[in-house]
């Protein structure tokens, strides 16, 4: 489990592409990791491992895109403009 939170805070870049991809990268691999060790025999390590990486890419991609949209680095800001010399609103002559 540490593994897998200390992957998602690493996984954090600044454009949402490569968030969901590196999400998607180490939840599938954490998902597998752990449908290979829970399975109950050698046989079914294969579909165990689909099944969980699938699970956890999915629920890893989700959670990094609702977190990528809370980020406060993430938020589209304006610009800060300045006034023009000719401009004199909210001066007093």
């Amino acid at each position: 489990m540490k593994i897998l939170v200390l992957c998602l805070f690493l996984s954090s870049c600044s454009t949402l592409k490569r968030t969901l991809t590196y999400s998607a990268l180490a939840g599938g691999t954490a998902g597998a990791g752990a449908g290979v060790l829970i399975s109950p025999n050698r046989t079914s390590d294969v579909p165990n491992a689909v099944l969980f990486g699938a699970i956890g890419a999915g629920l890893s991609v989700l959670i990094a895109y609702l977190v990528y949209g809370d980020d406060p680095r993430n938020y589209r800001l304006n610009n800060m403009l300045l006034m023009d010399r000719g401009d004199h609103r909210g001066t007093l002559k």
